[in-house]
């Protein structure tokens, strides 16, 4: 266990306060309990999508070889497209994605920056999200609710609550305003967290739970 092992490693050297702790532990011992909590940072996906880059970065990700397999996941939560394509540009221009939707048997492409902001957003984090439920990875996501339909939103939540669909064990770690999905229908107790002031104006992350379930 981390706990114990860190008790009785780290009366071997003394601390540097200058470098977070657990790097600090990385590079002064070699405890496979150590490199597993490392791992779990190295191997996990980050997004924040309070970044406009991460939106413009998202296109430059898409692989149309995934076509298939996003566009099954999107047509699941009721988002019409009928594939994508890639076009390749001169390497410091990056790749242009097209959307394909086919209306009265007419094929239409559209510029994924000419979707909704919402479609934009499923398309990017899709490859994310099935890559970790494949593997069973974390990916930890700020502001996931932003430009989701709550419906969306819960999707996606649920998806990683079904035993059937996450068989490898994944996790989605997100902060969200949305207080749709705040239930204990959607979430146990222990897994939301608020983030409240205290009186003297400091940040603190509390759970709390009203008396009939809901926050």
């Amino acid at each position: 266990e981390l706990g114990p092992t860190l008790r009785k490693l780290v009366t071997a050297a003394r601390f540097n306060p200058s470098l977070p702790y657990l790097s600090f532990l990385c590079i002064n011992f070699d405890a496979p309990v150590i490199k597993e909590a490392a791992s779990w940072f190295l191997d996990g996906v980050f997004l924040n999508y309070n970044s406009s880059y991460l939106e413009q970065m998202l296109e430059q990700l898409l692989d149309e070889d995934d076509s298939l397999e996003i566009t099954r996941f999107l047509r699941a939560v009721d988002v019409r497209i009928d594939g994508f394509r890639v076009e390749k540009a001169p390497e410091w221009r990056g790749q242009r994605v097209f959307v394909k939707h086919e209306v009265d048997g007419k094929g239409y492409e559209l510029r994924l920056s000419e979707e909704s902001a919402g479609t934009q957003k499923l398309m990017g984090l899709a490859s994310f999200l099935l890559a970790a439920l494949e593997r069973g990875g974390t990916v930890v996501v700020d502001e996931l609710d932003a430009k989701l339909h709550p419906k969306l939103l819960r999707y996606v939540i649920l998806l990683f609550k079904d035993p059937e669909v996450n068989k490898s064990g994944a996790q989605l770690i997100f902060s969200s305003q949305d207080v749709s999905t705040m239930r204990n229908d959607v979430f146990r107790r222990d897994e939301m967290v608020c983030r409240t002031r205290r009186g003297g104006g400091e940040p603190a992350m509390v759970a709390r739970r009203h008396p009939r379930g809901k926050w």
